[in-house]
């Protein structure tokens, strides 16, 4: 399969494509810088370009030189971005999104696959459980502006083109998050702690339920769209399905990490006030799709260990 990704730097994105090229594809990844990084490590059918997802001209050109069968599209500005300038947020996840899907459809492309956030849904109550049904209200800028893409491209879609879909992802944590998503990455900063035998402590927020998903469950769920038999659905949840609070990731932590020093607070919130927490129904994903993510932080833990000792 010839496969395009934009933000292919991303966290997300370059484990997407590192699972691509073991899946023997031949991938075609964009960015704004792809000189150095993960990607940089990588072999295999691999085609590196620098670009801007807002130069039409120049995505167009991509798309079409590399016969591309399916768009992965992971470029987006990303929470605090948006916070700070909404206006240009609008721009990149909304109105390059929808540009890219037309650029996509005149090329013949089969699949476009677009990265949403649970931020789509807008806050949800304490322990709440939600399908693709759940009726959105975001509430920032961000989810706003994802919830946007996926109704611009779902509409388009309508009109022919490529299958659509859209994927929210659940909390996801990963090595190198905790540099790039700043207040969205307490996980990931609780994990690089520990790993390296530093004592973790969090003032509060032991009690706040939500689904937590390892980085490279994640990226399996946009692999198994790019390939599922079936007609895909409009929206699909990549989640664990399953609640967590934050203490009890911790104590799956401990497990995997014996001898590690973690405190965790009491309360809520655990990523400040405006975050979206809540657990995604998997149920579509996993029926349609194939997709099965491990909830288990102790296993989570020791993936995100194995993941530090690769070449970075």
């Amino acid at each position: 399969m010839r496969v395009l990704v934009t933000g292919a730097t991303g966290v997300i994105g370059a484990e997407v494509v590192r699972q691509l090229l073991e899946r023997g594809d031949t991938v075609v990844a964009t960015g704004r810088d792809l000189t150095s990084g993960p990607l940089a490590l990588l072999s295999g059918e691999l085609e590196r370009h620098g670009a801007d997802i807002r130069d039409s001209a120049r995505m167009k050109s991509l798309i079409v030189d590399a016969h591309a069968e399916v768009v992965i599209h992971l470029a987006a500005s990303l929470p605090a971005t948006a916070e700070a300038d909404p206006v240009g947020a609008a721009e990149l996840n909304v109105l390059a999104t929808a540009t890219l899907f037309e650029l996509a459809a005149s090329a013949g492309v089969e699949r476009f696959i677009y990265a949403s956030s649970k931020s789509a849904y807008g806050p949800l109550p304490q322990g709440a459980v939600v399908d693709e049904q759940y009726l959105a209200r975001p509430t920032s800028c961000y989810g706003a502006t994802k919830l946007a893409g996926e109704i611009a491209i779902g509409a388009q879609a309508l009109r022919g083109g490529p299958e659509a879909c859209a994927l929210r992802f659940a909390t996801i944590y990963a090595p190198g998050k905790a540099e790039r998503h700043a207040g969205a990455s307490v996980l990931s900063r609780l994990l690089d702690d520990a790993v390296a035998g530093r004592p973790v402590r969090i003032a509060s927020g032991g009690d706040q339920i939500d689904d937590m998903v390892w980085l490279g469950d994640a990226a399996a769920g946009v692999l198994a769209a790019t390939s599922s038999a079936q007609r895909l659905a409009p929206l699909y949840n990549i989640s664990t399905g399953v609640p967590m609070t934050l203490r009890k990731f911790a104590d799956g932590v401990r497990v995997a990490l014996p001898g590690v020093s973690i405190e965790v607070g009491p309360g809520l919130d655990y990523m400040g006030p405006g975050f979206v927490y809540g657990v995604l129904d998997a149920t579509l994903a996993r029926d349609e799709l194939g997709f099965i993510a491990d909830a288990d932080p102790a296993s989570g833990a020791r993936r995100f260990a194995a993941a530090l000792e690769r070449p970075r």
